[in-house]
């Protein structure tokens, strides 16, 4: 998978409404093609968690299943894309958007992982400033790009797609116990950058932006062809260029000298998923396996709950996908105030159904959520991740009930 086109937009000064279509718009415009999409997007234009906004919000990007992995999310869309390219495509383009909304900030405040003042990977980090942002990138089959890969143990991850690299983009979005697990997993030593002081956490536009912001500083793109790219590549190093520092495990914090090694993207969502991307050469088949199933958290959810208590397949599958019709409502005893209870918060983000999954039956592997989405736009979907990874186990959530087989 080669990366030949890169579309950024970090904010909009348009109304609540129209700021998800136009921060993808303005990105597109940077990237323009004709080329299929697949999106990327952990709330998509959720106003607030009134049911019929909450339950609508993802129809604001099209009739095309959204991938939904909380943080994560545009990385599940790019392993959606570089499935199509390898089965059917020749070019594909990869959206992923989130805005800036009373509803995400609602959530995180009940979470308590907001903070004014970030520190990323130092003893005094608590939390992030929220960001938003559309990002595309431009997809044709090629060398440049190895993976994602997709699981639940960062750990693991980056050891499938490790090596020597010149510098890691991570995170860094805090509180410290998962900063110390984030730094835990990269290579030892290795320098380690976050696009979250400049541009604030862009949830699930985070993982594509950084893959983006690495793939032109590294050299991915050259930026001599056009003013646009020249402005890109710039804006890109100095959205990469945070303060020198040592982060809590000794290594160094900020960009290197050397850009143009390859380099190492990690992210690793709230909900549990974990995605990482490595910009160079080589390749890589992920193998899923049974792992130590976990006991699953209390659930507030009734339907949550009958599908945690969804027995282990005898057969291990390749891939877990979960057909979400539309994000699950939370229940009206689910607040304190106006304020959602965290777990809840948890339950109802589109991507905790596939990792709730994958933690209770002991799956190391891809596990995706997909919310909305046509019959028709979902038969090559499906059709293209059966060809290319083997059997898929779907689980199609409705309102109230669900179904579930290969």
């Amino acid at each position: 998978m080669k990366i030949v086109d890169v579309g950024l937009c970090l904010s909009s000064s348009l109304a609540y409404h129209h700021r998800l279509a136009g921060l993808v718009q303005v990105a597109l415009d940077e990237a323009p093609s004709r080329a299929p999409m697949i999106f990327g997007s952990c709330n998509a234009a959720a106003y607030d968690m009134e049911a019929t906004t909450w339950s609508t919000a993802f129809t604001s990007l099209g009739d095309r299943p959204i991938a939904s992995a909380a943080c994560a999310s545009g990385l599940h869309a790019l392993w959606l894309a570089a499935t199509r390219l390898a089965y059917d495509l020749e070019e594909v383009i990869v959206v992923a958007a989130d805005i800036l909304s009373p509803a995400s900030h609602a959530n995180f405040e009940a979470l308590r992982v907001l903070d004014d003042e970030p520190a990323p990977w130092q003893p005094t980090s608590r939390g992030f400033q929220e960001g938003e942002a559309g990002v595309v990138l431009r997809l044709r089959r090629g060398s440049g790009v190895v993976g994602p890969v997709l699981g639940q143990d960062l750990a693991a991850l980056v050891k499938l797609v490790g090596g020597d690299v010149s510098f890691a983009i991570g995170q860094g979005t805090g509180p410290v116990a998962i900063d110390e697990q984030e730094l835990a997993a990269l290579p030892p030593n290795t320098p380690v950058t976050t696009a979250l002081v400049k541009c604030g956490h862009t949830i699930g536009a985070s993982g594509l932006l950084s893959v983006a912001l690495g793939a032109l500083v590294r050299g991915e793109l050259d930026p001599t062809g056009r003013d646009a790219l020249n402005a890109t590549y710039e804006r890109a190093l100095h959205l990469l260029s945070i303060p020198p520092a040592i982060a809590i495990d000794g290594r160094p914090i900020g960009l290197p000298s050397n850009l143009r090694g390859d380099v190492l993207v990690t992210c690793r969502a709230l909900g549990g998923a974990c995605a990482v991307v490595r910009l160079g050469d080589g390749e890589i088949r992920q193998q899923s396996r049974w792992v130590e199933p976990q006991k699953p958290p209390p659930l507030r959810l009734p339907l949550l709950r009958q599908i945690a208590a969804l027995p282990r397949p005898e057969r291990l599958p390749d891939v877990i996908l979960v057909r979400l019709d539309a994000p699950l409502v939370p229940p009206d005893d689910a607040r304190i105030g106006t304020r959602l209870l965290p777990s809840v918060v948890l339950e109802i983000t589109p991507g905790f159904l596939s990792q709730l999954l994958a933690r209770t039956w002991g799956f190391e592997g891809p596990a995706l959520t997909l919310v909305g989405g046509s019959d028709a736009e979902w038969v090559p979907t499906l059709a293209a991740i059966r060809h290319v990874h083997g059997e898929v186990l779907v689980l199609h959530v409705h309102e109230r009930d669900f179904e579930w087989g290969t």
